[in-house]
């Protein structure tokens, strides 16, 4: 019995060792790309820091004055319907969206009144489960929330401590699909954790979210004719058609094996590598079922046949500019505003889709071949050197590269201006609203500080879980030292006394 209480802490010693090792490694892990490691190709997710340049300009790396980031949507379940029985199974979908209708932009905050959430029917969707075509899963939600903290870390100069403390030094953009509009709020949760925590804690606070239809989707949206009529030229071309017609034995053996008849012409092969594509992917990233007689070197064949094809269509002339070169322009026309001091805009999220991506790179000159995994992250920052002289910097999933027309990876405004021209000018397809007009027309309130019971100087709680972690365990680590000293120092006591015969 003597030996008890420091057997006791020999054991929960042990024990609490081992799960400091475990919190330690749940902390330092980041969202996983699939649910099934054994087979994960890229596509299934790359969330990557997002690193701050090194590259010098007059002996000093230039400051960084602004960031419009295009994002797309995390993991998702499939878009297509008809792909093979199996891609219907229960897709478990969990989120949710709370959402509350106001007469205008200007109207008062606290008229919001109460949210109503909006949820799915488990056993009432277009697929089993409580999933519909392309929602957004929980995995998704994940790889967003990285995406937050990435751009918080990297961001942290320009953006508020708190979205309230200067609203107008955002805009947060998507287009009308759910998993465009969650994803760019996950990584609004990630990027302002605090925001969200004072939200849980003292109610509904009004965070602007403005839905864009320019060419965030697919096009035709803003280009109309110009775009369609323009990739249906660039998709008739000579290699286009040589990369379908060199693929069509195994896209015909995979569509077949997906229960689908014969394939008969271009037309239904190139239905086929999309659909082919869209189906398969999202199941081998959540370890779902598909046919057996597809292998899974015939996925990442045609997945990487589906990606050749469609940057040698985006490549001709024209094709990129007018899908999205709307964008683009957007985007040179904030940072012209910026640096001329019209808008206070600091940081522009636009939450879009993989052909966002993909048109964009393809604009500024990407050098591979790579189809944007879920939650892939591109960023065009804006640097000023010590000398006021201003620079672009483009970053895509933690890689910098050198843009078209550009003499390095730091790019000089005029000369980035002038190489987008082409994709830029004449492509707008229409105008679209000065930043400057576009920062004034709503009139978000600053939220007056909140203040925690018994709390005169709340401190904004710190955004790495991994640190919070670990200090309550060291904590907990060190009250149990304290206890188990004490109980040796007990048992010393008691072993003097028998000995002295007392």
């Amino acid at each position: 019995k003597g030996s008890m209480g420091p057997r006791f802490c020999q054991s929960l010693l042990s024990v609490l060792l081992l799960f400091c090792l475990a919190a330690n490694a749940y902390a330092a892990a980041g969202p996983l790309a699939c649910a099934s490691p054994d087979f994960c190709p890229l596509y299934c997710g790359n969330v990557q820091p997002i690193a701050a340049p090194t590259q010098k300009i007059g002996g000093s790396v230039p400051k960084l004055v602004a960031a419009a980031v295009t994002i797309r949507h995390g993991a998702r379940t499939t878009l297509k319907q008809g792909c093979f029985p199996a891609i219907n199974q229960d897709w478990d979908c969990t989120l949710t969206t709370t959402n509350q209708h106001m007469l205008n932009l200007s109207a008062p905050t606290q008229d919001a009144g109460v949210l109503f959430r909006w949820s799915t029917l488990d056993g009432l969707q277009e697929l089993q489960g409580a999933c519909q075509y392309g929602q957004l899963i929980t995995r998704g939600w994940e790889q967003q929330l990285e995406n937050g903290r990435n751009v918080r870390a990297r961001y942290n100069d320009i953006l508020p401590k708190s979205y309230f403390d200067d609203p107008r030094s955002l805009f947060m953009t998507s287009d009308t699909d759910q998993r465009t509009i969650a994803s760019g709020q996950a990584l609004f949760a990630g990027a302002f954790p605090d925001d969200i925590k004072l939200q849980q804690q003292f109610g509904t606070r009004i965070v602007d979210w403005f839905i864009s239809m320019n060419s965030l989707v697919q096009p035709g949206q803003i280009c109309g004719a110009a775009a369609s009529n323009s990739m249906a030229a660039a998709e008739a071309t000579a290699v286009p058609q040589a990369i379908l017609t060199s693929n069509s034995t195994l896209l015909n053996n995979t569509w077949i094996s997906a229960g689908h008849p014969v394939l008969q012409n271009a037309g239904e092969l190139l239905n086929a590598m999309g659909t082919l594509n869209d189906c398969l992917m999202p199941a081998v990233c959540e370890n779902r079922q598909w046919p057996s007689s597809i292998s899974k070197q015939d996925i990442i064949q045609i997945h990487r046949m589906h990606s050749e094809w469609q940057y040698s269509v985006l490549r001709q002339p024209d094709v990129a500019g007018y899908q999205e070169g709307p964008l683009l322009a957007d985007i040179v026309d904030l940072f012209n505003e910026i640096t001329t001091g019209k808008t206070p805009i600091k940081f522009s999220l636009f939450s879009g889709h993989d052909t966002t991506i993909i048109a964009l790179l393809t604009m500024l000159g990407f050098p591979e071949n790579e189809w944007p995994p879920y939650a892939s992250l591109l960023s065009l920052e804006l640097l000023q050197a010590e000398d006021s002289s201003f620079y672009v910097r483009a970053i895509f999933n933690g890689l910098e590269f050198k843009m078209t027309g550009c003499p390095s990876v730091l790019c000089p405004l005029a000369t980035f201006k002038q190489s987008m021209a082409s994709q830029t000018n004449g492509k707008r397809c229409g105008t679209s609203a000065p930043w400057s007009t576009l920062a004034a027309s709503y009139n978000p309130t600053k939220a007056p500080q909140m203040k925690t019971p018994g709390n005169d100087n709340p401190k904004p709680s710190s955004s790495n879980d991994g640190l919070r972690i670990a200090v309550g365990i060291l904590g907990g680590v060190t009250g149990i030292l304290i206890f188990c000293l004490g109980a040796v120092s007990m048992q010393l006591k008691a072993a003097r006394k028998l000995a002295s015969g007392n």
